[in-house]
């Protein structure tokens, strides 16, 4: 299939952009890029010593300008993951509504903690051990906290997606048609 536009993959952390991202692009038979991965890639770095030493602010100017030059490099279309937090800058939201079809792939936040509570590279999901509560009480709690702040730009996007109970190759296979009927449609 000829898409006929970029495909942009919006969601939390954990929701599969990245996994499923390059599966989708390969059906598509199109280049995939990941933001996260092209910020360290130029920086040398990992994303959260990124945020640990320059802070958060500095970090999404270097997603802004990343997904804006992913944008602008027209040679091909693609399949773009961006960063979990990326769609809440309303810089961000409008150039990649603009440029392509944007997909949130949503993910219950049962499933999100369960995949997420043994990662640590995810900077705004490090927490401190001040209250009394455990850590995996504090990790639902700020991946319920985050969502509650992110989710009304979430659901902006022109197709919404859950990766809940799928495996990444039935994400893939359901992606594909979603994409196939929205052209159909639009």
């Amino acid at each position: 299939m000829n898409i006929k536009k970029d495909i942009f993959l919006i969601g939390f952390s954990g929701s599969g952009k990245s996994t499923i991202g390059p599966k989708l692009a390969a059906k598509l038979k199109v280049k995939f890029y990941d933001t996260d991965s092209i910020i360290e890639k130029k920086l040398k770095m990992k994303t959260d010593n990124i945020f640990s030493e320059y802070g958060e602010k500095h970090f999404r100017r270097l997603e802004e300008r990343t997904i804006s030059d992913i944008i602008n490099f027209k040679k091909h279309q693609k399949v773009v993951s961006l960063g979990g937090g990326a769609f809440q800058s309303r810089k961000v939201r409008n150039l990649v509504k603009k440029s392509g079809v944007v997909i949130y792939l949503s993910c219950s936040q049962k499933v999100l903690y369960q995949r997420m509570k043994n990662k640590t590279d995810r900077p705004l999901l490090r927490l401190t051990h001040k209250s009394g509560k455990t850590a995996l009480q504090k990790l639902k709690d700020r991946i319920n906290q985050l969502m509650q702040k992110r989710i009304k730009n979430y659901r902006q996007a022109n197709i919404i997606f859950s990766t809940s109970d799928k495996s990444i190759n039935e994400s893939v296979s359901q992606l594909n048609k979603k994409i196939i009927k929205y052209y159909a449609e639009n």
